[in-house]
Parts: structure tokens; C-alpha cells; sequence
């Protein structure tokens, strides 16, 4: 004859298997699951972003100033960028960096970034070119991430001979990288 505490213990095994059964199945598809609408982790938005320099000037005196503006154009209004690492390079033997400004809250209100841990403006690359780095973040709720195209700093450099001098980003990009989040 069953007691009440086999019977008890008869339907909390079947329970249990009950919600192996169900569960189980449900959490691993989940974990394979690669685009999971309730993960915000920022990613790498490879592809999805354009980055682009423009400068107020093509042509300058020695020890003229060029002022060159970096940001990054997303490709879809839904993305959100969360972060950017890049590098600019430019010609070490006809400029000089002046100054180099991340797009942050601690530089301009409203600014997309609120921490530049990384403001590297002399980045020996090899025997033509230098770089400048700068990896920024933005500590914001995710609704208020910025999105379109990003102001992501300034540069400002110094001629320092004659001469055409180029600035550019890497042909290598994989050192570089803008992160977001698709909302």
C-alpha cells in the first residue's frame, strides 16, 4: 500500500521529469539561439559602419594647422553604437599632432561617449606613418545610445614641412572596432 509520502514523493519525480523534459530542450535551443532579442551586449557592428575623415582644409602652410574630423556613418537607423577603437594614421615627416579630442561628455555637452580610456596621439606605426588612437564608450541606457552618423573626435594637426601629406585610416581595419546594439 502507498503512504502519502510515497505519493508525494511518486509526483514530485514525475515533476521533475516532467520539466527536464520541457525545460531542457527549450533552454538549449535558447542557448544556440544566436540573435536572442534579450541580449544587449554590444557587438562589433562589422559592416554595418562606414567610417569617414573630413578635413576643414586640403592645404596648408608649414606650421598651418589642419583640423580633421572623424566619424562613423551605421548603416541602419535600428543600430546604436555603444563604443569605437580606431586609429588614424598620418604622414610622421610632414605632420605633427596638436591635439587629439575624443567626442566625449567631459569634451562637448551632449556628446555621444561619456569615458575615453584610450587618447593615444603618437602611435609609432613604421617609417612613413604615425597614428593617432582613441577608443571611446558610451555608459548611457540604451535607448540613448547614438545612432546615423557619429561625430567620434577631432584632430588637429601641425605641417611641419612641405609637401603632400596623407592621413587615412589602416588598410588593415581588424585592430579597429565600433560596437553596438540593435534596438
Amino acid at each position: 500500500m502507498e503512504t502519502p509520502k510515497t505519493k508525494q514523493k511518486n509526483y514530485l519525480g514525475f515533476l521533475l521529469l516532467l520539466v527536464m523534459i520541457v525545460v531542457l530542450p527549450v533552454a538549449v535551443a535558447m542557448l544556440k539561439w544566436d540573435k536572442a532579442p534579450w541580449d544587449l551586449r554590444p557587438r562589433a557592428l562589422t559592416g554595418q559602419a562606414n567610417l569617414l575623415l573630413s578635413a576643414d582644409t586640403t592645404t596648408t602652410d608649414i606650421n598651418g594647422q589642419i583640423v580633421v574630423l572623424i566619424s562613423a556613418q551605421l548603416s541602419d537607423a535600428a543600430l546604436h553604437m555603444s563604443g569605437a577603437d580606431i586609429t588614424v594614421l598620418y604622414d610622421k615627416n610632414l605632420l605633427e599632432v596638436v591635439e587629439a579630442l575624443p567626442n566625449t561628455t567631459a569634451q562637448v555637452a551632449g556628446a555621444p561617449f561619456t569615458d575615453a580610456p584610450i587618447v593615444n596621439p603618437a602611435v609609432n606605426v613604421d617609417a612613413q606613418f604615425n597614428g593617432v588612437r582613441i577608443a571611446e564608450i558610451a555608459n548611457k541606457p540604451s535607448p540613448e545610445l547614438a545612432s546615423g552618423t557619429i561625430n567620434l573626435g577631432k584632430i588637429t594637426f601641425r605641417a611641419k614641412a612641405q609637401g603632400a601629406a596623407v592621413i587615412k585610416f589602416p588598410a588593415d581595419t581588424s585592430t579597429m572596432e565600433i560596437t553596438g546594439i540593435r534596438l
